[in-house]
């Protein structure tokens, strides 16, 4: 049981680190605007990877383990399954990501630390993005 506990512990010192390090940006250079980031926003859950540190593999595993049934852990499994052999390049459109479900991140508490980073002042910049197929495109955040 510690090992559970060393990874929660090491995920939540991140998370607080990183969450101390935006407030800081945020204080010391404040947001242009409002981001237009919303709950049911899912532009940014269209990507073609993101990459994940062992801690947050690990927490993740944590918090589907309990809070997923055996039925949705299938089928996560199988969509990821699916998705390591269509790794080669990006079919567009692209698939949302695994963990969307009904336009929310299903992991929201526990999101890695790239998603987290994902915030926008222009909604319209993602919706571009997704539309021109361009998954590297320049959206203000």
């Amino acid at each position: 049981m510690a090992e559970k506990d060393d990874i929660t512990a090491l995920y939540n010192e991140a998370i607080m680190g990183f969450e101390a390090l935006l407030d800081d940006v945020k204080s010391e250079q404040p947001p242009e605007q409002p981001l237009a980031c919303r709950a049911g926003c899912d532009h940014c859950c269209y990507q073609p990877e993101i990459t994940v540190t062992a801690v947050e593999t690990f927490r993740l595993a944590e918090f589907i383990t309990e809070n997923f049934d055996a039925t949705e852990v299938a089928a996560l499994i199988n969509a990821l399954e699916q998705e390591a052999e269509d790794v080669t390049q990006p079919s567009w459109p692209l698939a949302p990501c695994s963990l969307l479900k009904d336009g929310h991140c299903s992991v929201y508490q526990v999101r890695p630390l790239a998603c987290r980073g994902f915030n926008a002042y222009v909604m319209s910049d993602c919706e571009d993005a997704r539309q021109d197929r361009n998954a590297h495109a320049k959206v203000r955040y």
